[in-house]
């Protein structure tokens, strides 16, 4: 990739991205907004990662 092009520098690119990267998996819901009750009574945090990862990963297991 070239260092700039259209004037646009790679790394602010890169940046950008990385920030992108960093929100989305990072993002949480602290007012409660978008937790979701499952029929066995778990809460889940549908904005964040974390919740769901133990879901899937506990089904795997289970």
């Amino acid at each position: 990739m070239p260092a700039e092009i259209h004037g646009i520098k790679a790394a602010d690119v890169h940046a950008k991205i990385r920030l992108l990267i960093n929100g989305m998996v990072n993002i949480t819901d602290t007012t409660g907004e978008f937790l979701m009750t499952l029929e066995d009574g778990r809460v889940i945090d549908t904005k964040g990662w974390n919740d769901w990862v133990s879901l899937v990963c506990g089904s795997i297991t289970s």
